[in-house]
Formats: C-alpha cells, sequence, structure tokens
C-alpha cells in the first residue's frame, strides 16, 4: 500500500513536470513566434529592397537605367530612399502614384524627395487616387511638385532623349476604359485619341497607369501596342503568403494573378511594383520589404 502511493505521487510529480515542461514549451514558441513576426513587420515597413528586372527591345541602342516607385503614402525613410535611388544610377526615375496620402495631407516628403532627385535624373511623376483626392483639397500640389523639380503627366505624353534613345513616356489614371466590361471601346472619344497618338511612334513606349486592372481586364492589352505598362496600387498583395503570393489585389481579388514583376500580357509587358508603403489597412504589409524597382532596357 505504501509502495502504489510512492509510485502515484512519483506518477504525479512527473506529469505536473511533464505539463510545466509542455507549458515552457510552447510559450518558448509563441515567444520566437511573437519575434519572428515582429521582426518581418518591421522588415516590411523600413527595410528598402531592389528588385531589377530587364526588358530587351531593338528600340534601344544604348542601355538605359529605370528607377520605378510608387505607393510611397507619406512614409518616412529619412534620406535613406534617395541614397539608395542614386547608388542605381538611374537615366530616368518614375513615379507610379500614390506618393502623397490624402489623410496625411502632408507635402513636404514628397517635394523634398523630388527635389533630393531632381538632379540625378528626369523625374516624372503620375497620378494616382491619392493624388486625385488630395489635390481636389489642395489644388496647388501638383505645382508644388512641378516646382520641386519633376514633371507631372496625366493623359500626356512626353517625347524625352535619355542616354541617346529616344523614349516615349505616357501616363493616364484610373479605369479609362469603362468598369463594366473594360474594352478599348467603351472609353471616351478623347481617351480612345490619346491612346492611339500615344501608340503612333516608332520610339520605346512607357506608359503608366497607377491602376494595373485597366490593362489586365478586357480586351485592352489586345488593342494597343504598348512596350511596357508600368503600374503599382496593389501593394504587393500587402500580405505575402509563402508559396502563394500577394493576399489581395483590389478589383482582382484574393490571390491575385497579375501583382508584382513583369508579365507579358498580349501585345503588351505589364510591370507592377510593390511600392513602398501602405495607406491605412486591416492588416500591414507582411512579408513584402518596400521595393524600389529597377528596370534595365537594353
Amino acid at each position: 500500500m505504501i509502495m502504489t502511493h510512492a509510485f502515484i505521487s512519483v506518477m504525479i510529480i512527473a506529469v505536473k513536470k511533464k505539463i510545466k515542461n509542455t507549458f515552457l514549451i510552447i510559450l518558448g514558441v509563441i515567444l520566437i513566434l511573437f519575434i519572428l513576426i515582429k521582426q518581418e513587420l518591421v522588415k516590411s515597413a523600413e527595410s528598402l529592397t531592389v528588385n531589377t528586372f530587364v526588358f530587351e527591345t531593338d528600340k534601344i541602342d544604348n542601355p538605359v537605367n529605370v528607377v520605378i516607385i510608387g505607393d510611397l503614402h507619406n512614409h518616412e525613410f529619412g534620406y535613406k530612399l534617395p541614397e539608395k535611388i542614386k547608388e542605381l544610377n538611374p537615366d530616368l526615375i518614375l513615379m507610379a502614384g500614390d506618393m502623397i496620402d490624402q489623410e496625411k495631407k502632408d507635402e513636404y516628403m514628397v517635394c523634398t524627395l523630388i527635389a533630393e532627385l531632381k538632379d540625378t535624373a528626369p523625374v516624372i511623376y503620375a497620378l494616382g487616387n491619392h493624388e486625385m483626392n488630395y489635390k481636389k483639397q489642395f489644388p496647388d500640389y501638383l505645382t508644388h511638385v512641378t516646382e520641386s523639380g519633376c514633371t507631372v503627366l496625366d493623359q500626356e505624353y512626353l517625347d524625352i532623349q535619355v542616354n541617346g534613345n529616344d523614349v516615349r513616356i505616357g501616363a493616364l489614371y484610373d479605369y479609362p476604359f469603362g468598369m463594366a466590361d473594360n474594352n478599348a471601346e467603351t472609353a471616351s472619344e478623347e481617351i480612345q485619341d490619346f491612346i492611339k497618338d500615344f501608340c503612333d511612334t516608332e520610339n520605346i513606349k512607357l506608359f503608366i497607369a497607377h491602376r494595373p486592372d485597366s490593362f489586365v481586364f478586357g480586351n485592352v492589352s489586345k488593342v494597343y501596342d504598348i512596350d511596357i505598362v508600368i503600374s503599382s496600387h496593389l501593394h504587393g498583395g500587402q500580405v505575402v503568403v509563402p508559396f502563394k503570393g500577394g493576399l489581395y489585389g483590389g478589383d482582382q481579388g484574393w490571390f491575385p494573378k497579375y501583382v508584382h514583376g513583369m508579365y507579358e500580357k498580349d501585345r503588351i509587358h505589364l510591370l507592377i511594383t510593390s511600392g513602398l508603403g501602405s495607406s491605412s489597412q486591416k492588416l500591414p504589409r507582411f512579408l513584402n520589404p518596400p521595393e524600389i524597382m529597377a528596370l534595365e532596357l537594353k
């Protein structure tokens, strides 16, 4: 009887020890996961990453280095952002919209960034939805960024010499081809004339459309001959799921096909940057570091 009680006591002590050890292991795993998640959240907010894409074409005689940034949303990187861009020795800098954040109502950061970059290479600024909303409240915004040292394009194009090459750069915001079917024929006559005029050149054609969905849905990518359409807006899907990609992409929905990188689609190449920041979101960027996109034309 005494041995039985002793055995039971030993077993109880062993079970308690096992439970304690298991609890400590679970607590340790949770703590490690918390640290890793926190580190990744910081990395996805602050750790600037350069991703390089190459486009080969017989329309270019001399190599051209293009730096593409978008979706800054007034995110503060300090000196790191302009210095990182300068290190890439760009011949051309393209801003693909949502550089300002309509909620933060602060132009200083964007104007300062443009002023710091203007002597490095020509800076072309296309509008995103946040610029469109911001300039309704502050009509002088586009004047201020232009005076800082960039060229703003919206439903306009510019022919420019870059490193001895003739380059045509155009920009058009939002859904010019209609939300219902998004076909080329549904656009206004004014928009159709603009796109056709933009395409009427032997020069390489770079077209900035903040929302890529204008060229994802419908027949637009089959109708117009554009070398590269450059977009942002989707923040790389905001959260990147391992082995699946970006979680959500606006009108493309969950796990969008066209969310980040270079895609060949009908007559165009679609180049989408995951951008540098985000506005107020239900989920922060995760496994998705801020991107400076480098495009090599050769």
